[in-house]
């Protein structure tokens, strides 16, 4: 009879969960959340580099990290593929549902008196918001590069066996 665990399914719909109140709810507090994470994740990943997955989690973390959240993503970013789907995601915010409409945004009873004013901070605050969004995706594109990294380092730093018999480092 096969047997399942209900853990693993729970626990990546809470990921998913957590995932989308941070994109839809985009503040300095949630991108500071997700920013902190993703830095304990590659920590951890550093600690644990002894099993082949966390080694290519970490090699693939931090790699992805350097190369979209620091300085050097000036010069990097533009050519890496997950900009272009982060991009896509932030541009049709809107129609996914993960910006506020813009009625939201509207309701503010200083409208009438201060309308050029008014309408300067919520744009600022619009494109803000757009920004948050931005650097909460490449932390979670981090996490999915570094997952990727694993599960190649998994599949490639598999010990080898010879007729069900494990082979130690110097009997290649």
């Amino acid at each position: 009879m096969l047997r399942f665990s209900l853990k693993w399914p729970f626990v990546a719909m809470a990921v998913v969960a957590l995932v989308v109140a941070a994109l839809i709810n985009a503040n300095r507090w949630w991108l500071s959340a997700c920013f902190t994470t993703t830095l304990i994740a590659l920590v951890l990943a550093t600690i644990l580099a002894q099993r082949p997955f966390w080694r290519g989690y970490s090699i693939a973390g931090w790699t992805y990290f350097a190369l979209t959240l620091t300085p050097l993503a000036t010069v990097c970013e533009a050519w890496l593929p997950t900009t272009s789907a982060i991009m896509w995601v932030c541009d049709n915010g809107h129609s996914l549902g993960m910006l506020p409409p813009m009625s939201l945004l509207l309701e503010d009873p200083d409208m009438r008196t201060n309308w050029d004013q008014w309408y300067s901070s919520q744009q600022s605050h619009l494109a803000m918001m757009l920004l948050v969004r931005q650097l909460q995706l490449q932390c979670i594109a981090v996490f999915a590069v570094g997952i990727a990294g694993g599960a190649i380092a998994t599949r490639l730093l598999r010990p080898k066996t010879v007729e069900g018999r494990r082979l130690g480092p110097t009997q290649f």
